[in-house]
């Protein structure tokens, strides 16, 4: 099937069931390749005008571009889930997350590590930061530089004890 002008290949559907299967039989190292060679940004376009896309594989699934970006959008809720192994987000620049209307949430049964290797960690909040632990307390260190606490308004220190030996302690 081939031709020098455009052209389509399509099922008129008038029932459920109606599928148009495109697939390659046989257990070999064979492939279905989808290529072009247009230069418009919907190159190869995949679409849905009613209904859900389904991506699946036995093995991995890569995306990427060697051009330029790879986006997410949806209208809804975009979940990453992983039900074997770890959730990878890597960049040679910046990585941003953001959320104009909601939270960003980030649950984490094992524990959550940040660590900015040689650079500093920044949390901003217009309408505050809440750090709180159920269990095993709150540690806050520095190595080679102060640990600064700041405030314009009235601010509290407290410990709730509950067994001899449950101090607080400023000293300079």
């Amino acid at each position: 099937l081939s031709s020098d002008s455009a052209s389509s290949f399509s099922v008129a559907s008038d029932a459920a069931g109606d599928d148009l299967t495109l697939s390659v039989t046989g257990a070999t190292d064979s492939s279905l390749v989808l290529s072009s060679s247009g230069t418009g940004a919907d190159a190869v376009s995949v679409s849905a005008s009613a209904g859900g896309v389904v991506l699946s594989a036995a093995s991995d699934i890569d995306v990427g571009s060697s051009g330029g970006s790879v986006g997410v959008t949806a209208t809804g809720d975009v979940d990453v889930v992983s039900s074997g192994g770890a959730v990878s987000v890597s960049a040679s620049a910046d990585v941003g997350v953001s959320s104009v209307s909601g939270a960003v949430s980030v649950d984490a049964s094992d524990g959550l590590v940040a660590d900015a290797g040689s650079g500093s960690i920044e949390l901003n909040a217009t309408s505050g930061v809440s750090v709180d632990a159920s269990a095993g307390g709150v540690g806050v260190s520095a190595t080679g530089g102060g640990v600064s606490l700041s405030s314009d308004s009235a601010s509290s220190f407290s410990v709730a004890s509950d067994a001899a030996g449950d101090d607080l302690t400023l000293s300079v």
